[in-house]
C-alpha cells in the first residue's frame, strides 16, 4: 500500500470486487514492477472516472527556502563543485584557488542553479575526512561564492560540524548523503537556520556500502526509508518544502538495483517533496556498459532525461549545460 498510499487505498474501498479480482493491492509491497501494467487495468475496471485520475496524480512539491522557490516540472541543475584530491571523476581538479573559481564561474555561465560543494569524496571505498579538514577545503570557497557569484550553494558532508559552520557562513542547503545519522542534531540545525535539506537513502557507509548490497525488494525498501526519514524530519522541525529526496543511485547499490531505481523513480515523487537525481558518471555505467568514468557523460544524460517525465526536479551532475539543454529540450516534448 505505500507505493501510492491513500489513493489507491480509496481505489480498493470504492471498488472491492475489482481490488478483490487483483488479489488486493498488498502485491504492490512485493512485486513493484506490475504498477505499469496494472494502471491501465485499473482505469477500464473503474470506467477512467476522473477523480481516479486525479488521486493517482503525484502531490505538487515544492521546494522553499531563503529565496529559493522550485516546484516539480520545473527541472533545476545542481552543479557539482569537488574540492577532493580522491573524488572518483574530478578528484584533485579543483584544489587551487584559480581552478575552483574558473570552474564555479564556467557552471553559473551554463546555467546552474545552484552549487553543491563537496569536500570528502564519498566514492566507494573512501575514507572519512574530519570535520576540521573538510571546512578547511569548503570555507574560502563558500565565502568567495557568496560574495562574487551570489549564486545559491549547497554544502555535501556527513558531519553536524560542518554543517553548522556552512550555514553560518551563507549555504542554504546541506546536502547530507549519510541518510538520516547525524540524527535530530543535524536537522534541528538546518530547521533554525531555515535551510533546505537533501535527505539520501544509503546502505552502510562509503568505506563499506559497495562490499555486499543486498535488498528484498530495493525500490520498495527504498521509499519506505525515505518516507520514513521524511517522517522524522517533519518532527524534528523541518516542512515538506525543505525537503529533497534522493534515492542514493550508487550508494550502497547493484547495478540491478540503481536500474530499478531509475525505472521506477516516478515512484518517489509520491511523498510530496521535490526528487533529486544524481547519476551523473557513476559506476553503474561501467557496470553496464563497461564505461571509463570519463566517458559516461552521454549514458548519464539517458538517466536524467528519462528522469524528468518520472518527475525528477533535481538534477546533480558533473557537467551542467548539455544537462541543461537536454533537460530543456525534454520539458517542451512533455
Amino acid at each position: 500500500m505505500l507505493l501510492l498510499g491513500p489513493a489507491l487505498q480509496g481505489v480498493a474501498k470504492r471498488f472491492p470486487h475489482q481490488a478483490a479480482e487483483a488479489q488486493g493491492w498488498g502485491f504492490l509491497a512485493s512485486d513493484l514492477k506490475t504498477w505499469p501494467q496494472v494502471l491501465p487495468w485499473l482505469v477500464q475496471h473503474t470506467q477512467g472516472q476522473t477523480w481516479l485520475e486525479q488521486a493517482l496524480r503525484p502531490p505538487q512539491a515544492r521546494f522553499r527556502v531563503q529565496g529559493l522557490d522550485w516546484q516539480a516540472g520545473d527541472p533545476r541543475v545542481m552543479g557539482i563543485l569537488n574540492l577532493t584530491p580522491d573524488s572518483f571523476y574530478d578528484g584533485g581538479r579543483y584544489q587551487e584557488p584559480l581552478a575552483w573559481q574558473t570552474q564555479a564561474k564556467k557552471l553559473v555561465a551554463e546555467g546552474v542553479a545552484i552549487l553543491d560543494l563537496g569536500a570528502e569524496s564519498t566514492r566507494p571505498g573512501a575514507k572519512p575526512v574530519s570535520a576540521e579538514e573538510q571546512w578547511q577545503r569548503i570555507e574560502p570557497v563558500l565565502r568567495w561564492i557568496r560574495q562574487e557569484l551570489g549564486v545559491p550553494v549547497s554544502v555535501d558532508t556527513r558531519l553536524v560540524a560542518v554543517a553548522a559552520k556552512a550555514l553560518a557562513a551563507g549555504a542554504q542547503v546541506i546536502n547530507d548523503v549519510s541518510g538520516l545519522s547525524a540524527g535530530k542534531e543535524m536537522i534541528e540545525l538546518v530547521a533554525r537556520h531555515q535551510a533546505g535539506y537533501v535527505l539520501m537513502h544509503s546502505q552502510g557507509t562509503p568505506e563499506t556500502m559497495q562490499q555486499a548490497p543486498h535488498y528484498g525488494n530495493a525500490l520498495q525498501e527504498v521509499l519506505e526509508f525515505l518516507q520514513k526519514g521524511r517522517d522524522r524530519c517533519l518532527a524534528w522541525g523541518l516542512t515538506q518544502e525543505q525537503i529533497v529526496l534522493d534515492p542514493g543511485i550508487g550508494f550502497g547499490k547493484a547495478l540491478v538495483h540503481n536500474l530499478d531505481l531509475l525505472r521506477f523513480g516516478s515512484a518517489f515523487t509520491q511523498l510530496g517533496s521535490l526528487v533529486m537525481l544524481g547519476s551523473s558518471n557513476k559506476s553503474l555505467f561501467g557496470q553496464a556498459l563497461g564505461l571509463a568514468p570519463e566517458a559516461r557523460q552521454p549514458a548519464s544524460l539517458a538517466t536524467q532525461v528519462l528522469g524528468l517525465p518520472q518527475g525528477v526536479s533535481l538534477f546533480r551532475v558533473h557537467e551542467v549545460a548539455p544537462v541543461a539543454q537536454a533537460l530543456a529540450m525534454t520539458k517542451l516534448y512533455l
